[in-house]
Formats: C-alpha cells, structure tokens, sequence
C-alpha cells in the first residue's frame, strides 16, 4: 500500500497530536532550528505508535542553497552539519533518512562521500536518491545495494511533468530487486493514483495558508473539491490554521484511499 507522507509539520507542530498523520516525512534544516519544546513534541509523537512512517529529509540543499558564503565556509559548514544530521539520527533512532542529494551542487563523488561518511556514523543505511544525472545504470545499482530508495526531480519542472511516464520503469525496477521506492515532493493527485511507489511526500495539506484554500477530500469522485476564498473577502481571525487542520484531515483520508488503492502493488512493511 501506497503511503502518503504529509510533510513539514515544524510548520505546523500544534497540529500533529490533533491530527494524529499515520506518515510523516519532516527536513532536518527546519528540525534542527525548532524550540527544544516544540521539538520534544513532535518527537514524542513520531517516536510514539500512532506514527507508522516517519521519514527525516537531510535538508541538504535547503541548507546549501541558504548559505550564502564563499565556496570554502560552504564546505566546512556543511561538514559540521553532517555531523548534526548524524547526532539527530543517533539521538532519536531514527530508521528512514534521506541522504545528502546535492548532486548538482558538489557532485556525485562527494555524494558518495557524505553518503558512506553518514553510514558510517549512524551505522545505518541512507535512503539513496536518484536523479536523472545519475543515469540508468546507476539506478539499478541502487536498487541492487540498497533496500529503500527514493527518486528526485519530480517537482516544479516542465521536464519533470512531461517525463512522468517513466515513473512506473523506476518502480518496477525497485520491486524487482525487493527495494522499496520513495517519489520526493510528489503530489500529483492523478499521479499518486496511478503510480504505485511504496511512500511519497506532500506539503499540499498547508495549502490553506498559502492559498486561502479549503480543500475537500471527496470519496464518491475520488477527487478533491476545492474552495477558494471568495474574491475581495477577507480571512477571519484564525482561518489559516483551521485550513491548515481541514486540508490535512482530507490529506489524510487521500493517503487511506491510496493505501486500499494499491494494496498488493507496492512492496510489504
């Protein structure tokens, strides 16, 4: 079964308990700026057994893109970072976590290298991600050396969405060699229904803040109805985070539609 990921909830850290998400997926840029306090919280929640799925993005190139440095502090920053990743990974045991993606910042070589330097410090697996520069070829050896993977690049891109075709090729070579896959950022409501990857992620639930939207999950269409705040109106006081508590309980009525959608599709927990 497909399991929808709602992401981001340092965003929305009063809302986890409420909205109890089965599939959490949160960056570790926006979790190591969180309070102690707020940060205890959502641990507490994702460590406890109403959370099934809980996977850490590395924020790596959030961090990258952030800092606006010469090349040099860039890279001893960035060192120091990994280091954090890897302490917060240790502190909380945490099982799913994303590697350092950057293949277009410093390239693939020193991915490897950040790569084999986590695993080395946590003891555990990354969950490797594929971009297109990567290659075939790589993909495969991916799918053979690791047992989770994730596939990049899916989201903002005229290439991305003209090239989702290919979707199903990944998944197909993930499950062949027993690997579950991972679509980053990928929130294509037609895609998720059609592509069986074993977990993706969305921020969509917090379109109320951004949007002034209220979104409904609708099981007999099998489609969300929108509501958009009407023209020249404004919100009243506390509208934003009642968004925010609606979009996700529909988001998460989507993700148990996805979950019976491809039930036997997708690789066993």
């Amino acid at each position: 079964m497909t399991r929808l990921c709602l992401a981001s909830w340092t965003a929305r850290p009063d809302l986890l308990f409420e909205l109890e998400p089965p599939h959490v997926l949160d960056s570790f840029y926006y979790l190591r700026k969180a309070s102690d306090n707020t940060l205890k919280k959502m641990m507490s929640y994702i460590k406890s057994d109403k959370c099934k799925t809980f996977i850490l993005d590395s924020g790596a190139f959030t961090y990258m893109e952030s800092a606006k440095v010469s090349d040099k502090l860039i890279y001893d920053d960035f060192e120091q970072y990994i280091r954090e990743y890897c302490d917060f990974i240790n502190k909380w045991d945490i099982e799913h976590f994303v590697e350092m993606d950057i293949d277009l910042v410093v390239g693939i070589k020193k991915v490897e290298e950040y790569r084999k330097t986590i695993e080395r410090l946590t003891g555990k697996p990354v969950i490797p991600v594929f971009h297109r520069e990567r290659g075939e070829k790589y993909f495969h050896r991916m799918c053979e050396e690791y047992d989770y993977v994730a596939v990049g690049g899916l989201v903002g891109t005229t290439y991305a969405r003209q090239h989702y075709h290919y979707l199903q090729w990944f998944i197909d070579v993930a499950h062949a060699n027993n690997a579950k896959i991972h679509g980053l950022g990928f929130t294509s409501i037609e895609g998720l229904k059609k592509y069986n990857f074993d977990t993706v992620d969305s921020t969509s639930w917090l379109s109320g803040s951004r949007f002034a939207s209220i979104n409904v999950w609708n099981p007999i269409t099998k489609k969300f109805d929108k509501y958009n705040k009407p023209r020249g109106k404004q919100t009243v006081k506390g509208f934003y985070r009642l968004a925010d508590k609606y979009n996700g309980r529909a988001w998460i009525r989507f993700g148990k539609y996805l979950e019976k959608l491809h039930r036997g599709s997708v690789l066993e927990w």
